[in-house]
Parts: C-alpha cells; structure tokens; sequence
C-alpha cells in the first residue's frame, strides 16, 4: 500500500507508462499474429477434424489455424417470440483459432 500521495502518484505514473507499453506490445503481437496467420492460410496443410484447421510444422513448434462453428442462440429475440421455446431455434456462429507451442 502507498504510504503517502507522492508514493501513489508514482504508482500511478508507473500504471500508466506499463498500459502504453502494452498497448504497444500487443498492437505489434496483432501484427504478427496476421502475418502468422497469412501463411499458415496460404501454406499450412489441411488437419483436424474434416480439415477444418490448416497446420504449419517447425522445428520447435507447431501453428494451428483453426476455424469453428457454433450455432449460439439469439436468446433476446427467441425469448420475445417464442418465451421458453428457445431450444428449438440457434444462429450460426464462426470463429477462427491461432495456436502456437
């Protein structure tokens, strides 16, 4: 806990400088991970369960790209018309996946 004002200004200031720096960082590891993904996509062999992913080999690691259908439901618009019925009607989710190891 800080002990006075000038101490929690400093930790304050010091909050401030690591979020720009991780808004820095993590722009930059969006940038990479498109680049990632770009090659993976246009050179990564077909894998998975009915070659829904595409999967890049290295020697000490492995990218996966992974695309994925969920069917969530639009639970607002489903209740307001059909109140508890809302089992029976689902709307088409896709998601896409990067893994590196």
């Amino acid at each position: 806990m800080c002990k006075n004002k000038v101490e929690l200004t400093n930790q304050v200031n010091k909050v401030r400088k690591l979020l720009a720096e991780k808004k820095k960082l993590e722009a930059q590891i969006k940038d990479i991970k498109e680049d990632i993904t770009e090659y993976v996509l246009a050179k990564g062999v077909p894998g998975g369960k009915n070659n829904t992913s595409r999967i890049v080999y290295g020697e000490d690691f492995k990218v996966s790209y992974l695309t994925s259908v969920e069917h969530p439901l639009d639970t607002d618009k489903v209740k307001a018309f059909l109140g508890d019925r809302l089992p029976e009607f689902q709307t088409e989710k896709i998601s896409n996946k990067l893994d590196i190891r």
